[in-house]
């Protein structure tokens, strides 16, 4: 087995300053204040009344690497929050050759690396004090006030390298060898680099952002950088990326959005051209979201007032950043609540679509060229059609409600996948779309019209009608009947209630295992779900910490407070001798994201846990 990349992130910090020592105070040159705009690009003039208080203050110094690399290994990737190219590989053996002159010749360090750029934001200018630097002080729950905007690449690379050898040191039993990398660890840390940093008085935070953004573009600009990396800079992706950060750690949201080749986080991550791709296609435009590329989806333009805006407003919408805390999650989900679940399923279906070996040519074209026609019209159809109106009176999706999840559908997709082939050939041919090749799947006039026809077969069968079908062209029958397949195969409140009806269990009921439960109440479910996950994964109980701890606890003295999930009354576990303390004063919604976050902790086996609500005819949760 080959190791392909180690990191060691500390991401919990005590509060404490991150200072640069050692610093010789004769050599450090400070250069003189600045106001300008550094790399805007805009039609207008920018109109700064506080020109005066937008002042740059620059200083360079030599400092040695390693320290550098420890402030690393104490924030992790938050040091780079403001650089656009973090974690992206250039191809050109850079890590390589950082390693090696580390290795061989730290001494040449300086001379052989462009150095480190730290920009700081913060209403105080921090001198260089006797022979130390203070960037900043770090907070736990808060960004630092500083980043590295260009060297990551640097630093991350010294770390592997200073990492491994540590481990190496560490790991040897020969003496000799022992002293030999001793020996090179302790000349390596000798290696010094040249540092500049760049501090932005925080007097207005658009002014800051916008200039830290300029300054963090341009210093990237003698490699390339995509638009992708541009667009993750500005306000709404900032906003987004806290929000769902926020909400992966306290269990409420599916994924982490990441930066163009960020590896630091190894599950429920997404990347932005992703997001925007699975969005065009949950609203209703697979077209656009096969053929339009980054520079397209991702535009950047700048207003009279040097804001940072999207030019594609139906992706990223008015109303995001509108939206106060208490607002961002009623919002994010009506917009963005089906995008997890379409990125997804656009992947398994690149997985799926190479086992099939059609003999009907236009049926292959579908299946080969189909992923988002099939991934809108799948996320349609199990958002039930849902819609609201547009703030210009227009109809579009609503997913406020949204609940499909990959696992449910896992078992007919592939079934699905055909059948959906079908059905588009039928429409493409017979309603003289044009030619059915890969082109065809760059526009989506005919997925309008096939999802009309989808969702009135939908709604018939609903509704318990019976269709007439005297006179009907034999083809439109066919076609009907192709419709009502694919709703079948994906009609999970009817496997839900099948399901219900062979277990001879009636009203709500929970499965743990092979049991099924009868309950009162989903905080009865929730009870007895918790109550069951510490008995079988009892090494759970480590991890009762963090977010977990605001709703879970062993602590008497946490549930004594009455505070958050406590106030009401909790409800009292006890296990192998342990007593537990569950706190319940919180939505369905929210008891579920808790239930997915403790079964994720506790490594639980997929689908060995279910509740069912009679009153909601579906699955409430399921893991």
């Amino acid at each position: 087995m080959v190791l392909q990349d180690t990191y060691v992130l500390i991401r919990e910090y005590a509060e404490r300053e991150i200072r640069i020592t050692d610093v010789k105070r004769f050599e450090v040159l400070q250069m003189p204040p600045m106001s300008t705009e550094i790399n805007r690009e805009s039609a207008g003039k920018s109109n700064r009344n506080n020109a005066e208080k937008e002042s740059l203050y620059g200083r360079v110094f030599n400092a040695d690497l390693i320290q550098l690399v420890e402030i690393y290994d104490i924030i992790g990737d938050q040091l780079f929050r403001n650089n656009v190219r973090l974690g992206i590989s250039e191809m050109m053996g850079v890590d390589r050759a950082i390693c090696e002159t580390l290795e061989k010749e730290p001494e040449h360090f300086w001379y052989k690396n462009n150095g480190i750029t730290i920009l700081i934001q913060s209403s105080e200018i921090n001198p260089t004090t006797f022979e130390t630097f203070l960037l900043g002080r770090i907070i736990p729950e808060k960004q630092p006030t500083f980043s590295v905007i260009n060297g990551a690449q640097t630093i991350t690379a010294s770390a592997r390298y200073f990492f491994e050898m540590e481990f190496k040191l560490k790991d040897s039993v020969d003496i000799s060898v022992k002293e030999r990398l001793k020996k090179k660890l302790e000349d390596s840390k000798k290696a010094q680099v040249l540092v500049r940093v760049i501090h932005i008085p925080e007097f207005d935070k658009f002014t800051s952002r916008n200039m830290t953004t300029e300054i963090s573009v341009a210093l990237n600009r003698q490699k390339p950088v995509k638009m992708e990396d541009i667009a993750f800079t500005t306000p709404f992706v900032e906003k987004l990326v806290v929000y769902l950060e926020r909400g992966m750690r306290e269990g409420k949201a599916d994924f982490w959005l990441v930066r163009r080749g960020d590896r630091s986080f190894k599950d429920k991550q997404m990347e932005l051209i992703s997001f925007v791709r699975a969005r065009k296609a949950s609203m209703g435009e697979p077209g656009e979201a096969r053929s339009q590329d980054a520079n397209t989806l991702l535009k950047v333009q700048v207003d009279h007032e040097g804001n940072y805006f999207f030019q594609q407003k139906d992706i990223f919408v008015e109303e995001w950043m509108e939206a106060n805390e208490n607002q961002e999650e009623e919002v994010f989900k009506r917009f963005y609540g089906a995008v997890w679940f379409a990125d997804r399923l656009a992947q398994r279906y690149e997985q799926l679509k190479k086992q099939f070996k059609e003999e009907n040519f236009d049926i292959l074209t579908v299946i080969r060229n189909g992923k988002w026609y099939f991934t809108a019209t799948l996320v349609q159809l199990l958002n039930d059609f849902s819609s609201c109106k547009n703030g210009d009176g227009s109809i579009i999706p609503d997913f406020s409600k949204f609940h499909g999840a990959l696992e449910d559908i896992e078992e007919n997709l592939s079934k699905g996948i055909l059948c959906f082939a079908k059905i588009l050939v039928h429409i493409a041919l017979k309603r003289s779309y044009g030619k059915l090749d890969s082109n065809f799947f760059k526009k989506s006039e005919c997925y309008h019209d096939l999802i009309q026809n989808l969702q009135q077969v939908w709604e018939l069968d609903k509704s318990a009608q019976i269709e007439n079908f005297e006179g009907k062209d034999m083809e439109e029958v066919r076609l009907t009947e192709l419709f009502r397949e694919f709703i079948s195969l994906f009609n999970k409140n009817e496997l839900d209630r099948k399901g219900l009806l062979e277990s001879g269990i009636k009203g709500d009921y929970i499965k743990l295992g092979i049991d099924q439960i009868t309950i009162d109440s989903i905080v009865d479910a929730m009870e007895k779900t918790v109550g069951y996950i510490l008995k079988q994964y009892p090494q759970v109980s480590n991890s009762l910490t963090g977010s977990i701890a605001k709703w879970l606890t062993d602590d008497e003295n946490i549930v004594k407070q009455k505070d958050g999930y406590f106030r009401g009354t909790p409800r009292e576990i006890r296990v192998r001798g342990a007593v537990y303390w569950l706190g319940t004063s919180s939505n369905t919604t929210v008891k579920v994201h808790q239930m997915q976050r403790l079964c994720n902790l506790a490594n639980v086996n997929r689908n060995e846990i279910i509740w069912y609500q009679e009153s909601a005819g579906r699955q409430v949760f399921s893991w």
